[in-house]
């Protein structure tokens, strides 16, 4: 799943096809993408992007980005509303997601398991759009960088 992440990075924020990626210090696409962290503003791309199923049905839309404490991406809040159910948002698993040849983010989940999904709830309401912490607070780099150098 992990050389997911690294195909989505690179589609999604430097417009690269999966094959064009490069992989770090000689290392496979896969332990190279141990090492692939986003900007928040990189991150923030993400926003408002549509993800599908692996049969290639809208799931939903990206609302927001969750960046761990090690400042790269661990989840994304997905919009999953339908008009009858308006406001439904489950937290996928950045490497849970993927994309395709088309360049489209594909997730592992289907309609029915993201419909049976926990619903994700916003600490701040303020904040839905936007990239957070996973404790619901604004992300600042600064804080990882100052966490993870003490």
């Amino acid at each position: 799943m992990k050389v997911h992440s690294m195909a989505l990075i690179g589609t999604v924020f430097l417009g690269l096809t999966p094959f064009q990626i490069p992989t770090a210090l000689g290392q496979s696409a896969m332990e190279a993408s141990d090492h692939v962290g986003a900007s928040p503003m990189q991150a923030a791309r993400l926003i408002g992007k549509d993800v599908v199923d692996r049969g290639g049905h809208r799931l939903g839309v990206i609302q927001s980005v969750i960046v761990g404490p090690n400042g790269k991406i661990a989840q994304v809040v997905l919009d999953i509303g339908t008009w009858l159910e308006a406001d439904k948002r489950i937290a996928v698993a950045w490497s849970s997601l993927r994309t395709d040849a088309e360049g489209r983010i594909v997730s592992t989940l289907t309609k029915e398991t993201a419909a049976q999904a926990k619903k994700y709830t916003y600490l701040d309401p303020s904040l839905s759009g936007s990239v957070i912490t996973a404790d619901g607070k604004p992300y600042d780099p600064a804080a990882t960088i100052s966490a993870a150098n003490p």
